[in-house]
């Protein structure tokens, strides 16, 4: 059950463009620095391949000896933020109590106890929860019962993962996007009859940012997020100035015995957006056309040289309040920032790179005007030879 305060929620741009040919992009990269000691990289995350275009022999045409490559990136340009694009809400705050998880098909009583699913996502508060907890027996939703045995309407979360089983919480947008949070919260409690709850010696909890471990909690350090100081309490984890938000948090089973424990009332605290519009103003959406011969490549890296991530994803997602590409809402885009420079390897005379510009949309539908899709957003080029130039000219 979700309870949540709103906010403007501004889109990218569209513009008048042509219909073209759909691709698929890939997932999202993997990207953040700092954190507690050395960033560790999910291995069970899916991950961003850096942007790198390479004429492979399977793209040759054998009639010409020449291959075709086409990608499509948004990024982000150097802007003077207006300060009235800036606004001042309070933080978007969700709660998950469970208590309506698994309704059944026709109708009727929720089931007093129910196995849970790796990679289901909650009613209403679109938390997705992954585990690899077997036996399915060992992660439940459970009812609360009365002294008659019957369900009071209450229900909980019951966990006991084995040693290197894990369960994590994942927030989402409405279409399944990752969303940012500063904090998040949860209640733990013993469960058939003991009282040792999360257990820090034998739990670890991590703190992930775009699928690399930003801090990691164990033995003190874990106890002292509980609100009692021992296993059982109100368990509270926070974004740091060095990590300013995170997308997922994640529980591990570090050694075997562990008992039963109950997770309930879960919480998590979103920024508002306030530097959406400003930061979404400054996007814009390129379509590479790369063509040689086998072993051609080109490279992308922007402003600040890092590698530029092949994703048209960075606006603000259906039913979201935060661009993708600012999670921490401080108006300071995580990836793409511009076109820095594009290097090309192995060119010779038959080499050719061309760009097209266009707006990339937040959209749960492909229309016949799309030329390309990816994780809720649509592209489409612009039809005029003056291209983006006054959109580029307001960007500032």
């Amino acid at each position: 059950m979700k309870k949540s305060s709103q906010v403007n929620r501004p889109l990218l741009r569209s513009g008048r463009n042509s219909k073209g040919a759909l691709a698929k992009g890939g997932a999202r990269l993997a990207s953040m620095a700092g954190g507690t000691g050395r960033p560790v990289v999910d291995q069970l995350e899916p991950r961003q391949l850096l942007f790198s275009l390479t004429i492979s022999p399977t793209d040759v045409d054998p009639n010409t000896g020449i291959g075709t490559r086409r990608a499509f990136f948004t990024y982000h340009i150097p802007t003077t933020v207006n300060t009235a694009q800036i606004t001042n809400n309070p933080p978007n705050v969700v709660d998950e109590d469970f208590n309506d998880e698994f309704p059944p098909a026709g109708g009727g009583a929720l089931p007093n106890v129910q196995n849970f699913p790796s990679g289901r996502v909650l009613l209403g508060s679109f938390i997705r929860i992954n585990h690899n907890i077997n036996p399915g027996s060992n992660f439940q939703v459970r009812a609360v019962l009365d002294g008659s045995g019957n369900p009071t309407g209450e229900r909980f979360l019951q966990a006991r993962p084995d040693i290197g089983q894990f369960f994590e919480f994942r927030p989402q947008t409405q279409t399944g996007l990752s969303q940012g949070v500063s904090s998040m919260r949860f209640v733990v409690r013993g469960s058939q009859g003991s009282s040792a709850g999360l257990d820090a010696s034998r739990f670890s909890v991590q703190l992930f940012f775009r699928g690399v471990v930003t801090q990691t909690f164990t033995g003190a350090q874990l106890l002292a997020r509980s609100s009692t100081g021992n296993g059982v309490g109100t368990f509270t984890f926070n974004s740091t100035a060095g990590n300013p938000a995170f997308d997922g948090l994640r529980i591990v089973a570090t050694d075997t015995g562990a008992d039963a424990f109950v997770v309930d009332d879960l919480q998590y605290t979103a920024p508002a957006g306030n530097f959406s519009a400003a930061y979404t103003a400054g996007l814009f959406t390129a379509e590479v056309s790369f063509s040689g011969k086998v072993g051609a490549s080109a490279r992308f890296l922007d402003l600040y040289g890092r590698e530029i991530v092949e994703t048209i994803a960075l606006g603000i997602p259906t039913g979201g309040t935060l661009p993708l590409g600012d999670l921490d809402d401080n108006g300071i885009g995580e990836i793409n920032d511009g076109i820095g420079s594009i290097t090309l390897v192995n060119a010779d005379e038959s080499t050719t790179l061309t760009m097209f510009g266009g707006a990339a949309t937040a959209a749960t539908t492909v229309d016949p005007d799309t030329d390309f899709f990816e994780g809720g957003f649509a592209y489409k080029r612009v039809k005029t030879l003056v291209g983006q130039y006054d959109l580029f000219e307001a960007a500032g």
